[in-house]
């Protein structure tokens, strides 16, 4: 039996010296002037809700060995040679549109994949792991 107490502590002291990670959510924005839910899908603008969020975290490449989690996503075509796993506690609470940021200032910026969030963990959450993208583009939450 895993004692979750003990794992959550080594993972926290982990994750003191891991990357510091700078979580920003923004909000999406209807276009204006229009009404009901009739509108392109790409008229949307994001405003950033709220202070960044500083957190520390854990940041590897991806693991193609042949039958892992990660090379299966591979093959499927939704990861890339070039993607990384983030993981971060479970404790810090977000949702909705993310960009995260690596460093302090920020240099790299990275949005969450969406394919969904694995969160691993017994009856109580210990860490989330999220696989993200480097952010080419410019605009945070247009796939490419």
């Amino acid at each position: 039996m895993v004692n979750t107490t003990l794992l959550t502590n080594g993972l926290n002291k982990l994750l003191e010296y891991g990357n510091v990670i700078g979580i920003s959510i923004y909000s999406q924005v209807n276009p204006s002037g229009v009404s009901g839910t009739l509108f392109y899908d790409d008229d949307f603008t994001y405003s950033k809700s709220g202070n960044t969020i500083w957190t520390s975290g854990l940041l590897f490449g991806i693991n193609n060995k042949y039958g892992s989690e990660d090379s299966l996503l591979l093959e499927q075509g939704k990861l890339r040679t070039a993607d990384k796993r983030l993981f971060i506690q479970a404790n810090s609470n977000i949702s909705g549109n993310i960009l995260f940021g690596i460093g302090s200032p920020s240099t790299e910026f990275y949005k969450i994949i969406p394919i969904g969030k694995a969160i691993e963990g017994t009856a109580q959450d210990i860490y989330y792991k999220y696989y993200i993208r480097y952010n080419e583009t410019g605009s945070a939450f247009e796939w490419k």
